[in-house]
């Protein structure tokens, strides 16, 4: 955490896929006008991350969010929920991918 609009983070990423490796990514987030949320990252195999999120509470209830990520290795992909709140603590969602198509979960708040 730096101030309101800039945070940087450091992790170790794991994964079981066959063609990927373990590894190490250091970033920024930085908070646009009109609340854009961008994460610009980079790991030790050398990719690079974009990512661009807005999401707009319709309602007190409703509300909907798109992001967009560019990653050097994979390209290009998107995203767009809709989410519903029952209460304070839990919700529905749908999501659509531009990967692993549409989806929908219960989502819960803390």
């Amino acid at each position: 955490y730096i101030d309101p609009n800039w945070s940087a983070f450091g992790a170790y990423r794991t994964t079981k896929m066959r063609e990927s490796t373990d590894r190490g990514v250091l970033g920024i987030r930085y908070r646009l006008p009109y609340l854009f949320r961008t994460t610009w990252s980079a790991d030790t195999e050398g990719d690079a991350r974009l990512d661009i999120e807005k999401e707009l509470q319709i309602t007190p209830r409703w509300a909907l969010s798109a992001n967009f990520q560019y990653d050097t290795n994979t390209d290009g992909e998107w995203g767009v929920a809709l989410g519903y709140t029952w209460n304070r603590e839990f919700g529905i969602v749908a999501h659509e991918h531009s990967d692993h198509g549409i989806g929908i979960g219960l989502s819960f708040q803390f």
